[in-house]
């Protein structure tokens, strides 16, 4: 006997509430344990536990209420015998319907006994197959609430979405406004920088091109000057030259005028014998006479 079959015999209902809650995994797994065909569940309906506890043994293990115990009693069975509340009663067939046309040992079905409550005894009346259906269109009801329930959650969050979408839209143009408004400035900015920066460049362009225009005129007086200067020396030189060649020149003829003149002076003296000792100076004029021939001889200064 495990030991939630103890507790159950023992009828200790707020111990069996707090060892489910404390260590579920170990009293979860002991209401699959049978003792004696007998299920935690098969007892608990035995000993008229409370009803919160069988509905929820029943839902830690719905299979039970499809278990057969002693005698080949259900809980069903037991609950019908026990005259358990029509909650109780109610929870098992729909749990497992089939349950009302199942015999036990003694050949009963739950439908066979009797039961003082009006709910409990209708609910045994109503044929299997309509609890059947009606489980099922309960449980498309269910399908159909939680479909329309996502549904509305769906819608809920799509206009939350939308909401914030719209919030967001209007932030994005507001933000966009504020970036057109900088844009205009930037641009009003830097239409009036560039203005001022071309009319800069052109001051500046009209002031490097009247410098280079300057700068040009001056190389040209320069040229100009050092032409006129080269043509002046060259001027000055030929004119310093034809002074010299007609200075030769006159010098030439004067020596050639003094050279006859001597010559004829050493013609006459030589006639009158007067080339003595004592007139010893007169013979030295045909030596003169030989240097200023020699002189007349050397190259003319103009070829130099």
């Amino acid at each position: 006997m495990s030991v939630l079959h103890q507790l159950i015999e023992k009828k200790k209902w707020d111990k069996i509430y707090s060892c489910l809650s404390d260590d579920p995994e170990n009293y979860h797994q002991m209401c699959r344990l049978s003792y004696k065909n007998d299920l935690p569940l098969h007892m608990a309906c035995e000993r008229r536990a409370p009803q919160e506890l069988i509905h929820l043994l029943l839902q830690i293990y719905e299979d039970a209420a499809s278990c057969k115990g002693r005698d080949d009693n259900l809980p069903l069975h037991i609950a019908m015998q026990k005259s358990l509340s029509p909650n109780i009663i109610e929870s098992l067939i729909r749990v497992y319907p089939y349950g009302l046309d199942v015999n036990n040992v003694s050949g009963y079905c739950p439908r066979d006994y009797g039961h003082k409550d009006t709910a409990a005894y209708q609910a045994l009346g109503r044929p299997t197959y309509c609890w059947k259906q009606l489980i099922n269109d309960e449980t498309k009801e269910e399908c159909q609430d939680e479909n329309l329930q996502e549904l509305h959650d769906l819608v809920d969050q799509g206009l939350n979405d939308l909401d914030n979408s719209i919030e967001n839209i209007e932030k994005i143009f507001s933000r966009l406004n504020v970036a057109y408004e900088t844009l205009q400035e930037y641009d009003t900015k830097r239409g009036d920088n560039l203005e001022e920066i071309v009319n800069n460049n052109e001051a500046n362009l009209a002031t490097d091109i009247e410098n280079i225009e300057n700068r040009l005129c001056s190389l040209e007086d320069e040229a100009k000057a050092s032409s006129v200067k080269d043509f002046i020396a060259k001027a000055a030189a030929q004119v310093d030259r034809k002074k010299v060649m007609q200075a030769q020149d006159s010098s030439v003829k004067q020596i050639k005028a003094l050279a006859d003149e001597i010559a004829t002076l050493s013609n006459d003296m030589e006639l009158n014998n007067l080339c003595t000792d004592d007139n010893f100076s007169y013979c030295t004029l045909p030596m003169i006479v030989e240097q200023t021939e020699l002189l007349l001889k050397e190259p003319d200064l103009e070829n130099i």
